[in-house]
């Protein structure tokens, strides 16, 4: 992601392109500030309060969205104390990990909620793998039925389509409403949980990936801490995912979990 000096210095590039005569100075007037205090941004010897970040921002091409998330980035960087910065990390992460999501209501989710869904959709995307319903369920492991329910199902709710003798899907991600918690979200996790267990015990480890680290921290960063995983999942995703050389089908599983205290809370 950029920060917000990339987005203003991109800005003032695309601006420039426009109009070879467009200099520092016409950029500084048009976003109501000091040539020179601009000159300190881009170079990163000064940062930007959040007051100024909001008035700038409206003079910019961006979207409600974008506005607020060019104002978190500032308050993240350059906040007087770290509890300001974390609400805005969480201010970010709550706006960008909806963009390019398929939103989804619960009972929309309760269809696809068991675990080969989300395999098959990712699995046809994998060059040369047939598509066929028998084929699919030899990959997975599960039989011809469920596979041929579970591409009616995503059909259904537009997650793929069908093109020809293959199915393709848009490359949008899944979204469950924010912080929705449900007997259908609990078996997806649950099944993907399951999935670890048996690899722990039947892949080498060339093949899978456990990292667990046990830490203190304030329970009031909770939010915070959450919305790094989120990040941190799309960003090492994305990342690998959209690779020509894809050939494999994994997932990956991040989990925040309470030692302290293992009883049944009325959220999960």
């Amino acid at each position: 992601m950029q920060s917000y000096r990339e987005k203003l210095i991109q800005e003032f590039e695309a601006r420039r392109a426009r109009n070879y005569r467009y200099s520092l100075r016409s950029f500084a007037r048009d976003i109501r500030m000091q040539p020179s205090q601009l000159s300190e941004i881009f170079s990163g010897k000064k940062g930007l309060s959040r007051a100024i970040a909001e008035r700038i921002s409206g003079t910019l091409n961006l979207s409600e969205d974008e506005k607020r998330v060019f104002c978190a980035e500032v308050e993240a960087a350059h906040a007087r104390n770290l509890r300001s910065k974390l609400a805005a990390q969480v201010e970010i992460s709550k706006i960008t990990m909806t963009q390019g999501y398929v939103p989804l209501s619960s009972d929309a989710f309760s269809s696809i909620a068991d675990w080969y869904h989300s395999a098959i959709r990712e699995l046809i995307r994998i060059p040369g793998l047939k598509h066929d319903s028998l084929s699919i369920a030899r990959y997975l492991k599960i039989s011809k039925g469920m596979v041929t329910r579970a591409l009616k199902n995503l059909m259904s709710l537009n997650l793929i389509q069908k093109d020809g003798d293959r199915y393709v899907q848009d490359h949008s991600l899944v979204a469950t409403p924010n912080g929705m918690s449900s007997e259908a979200t609990r078996k997806n996790h649950h099944q993907f949980l399951e999935k670890s267990i048996e690899a722990l015990y039947s892949q080498d480890l060339n093949q899978r990936g456990f990292i667990t680290y046990t830490f203190v921290y304030d329970k009031e960063d909770v939010p915070a801490i959450k919305a790094e995983m989120i990040q941190f999942v799309q960003t090492l995703t994305r990342k690998y995912s959209q690779k020509s050389t894809i050939n494999q089908l994994g997932f990956l599983s991040t989990q925040l979990v309470n030692l302290s205290d293992t009883q049944k809370e009325t959220s999960k």
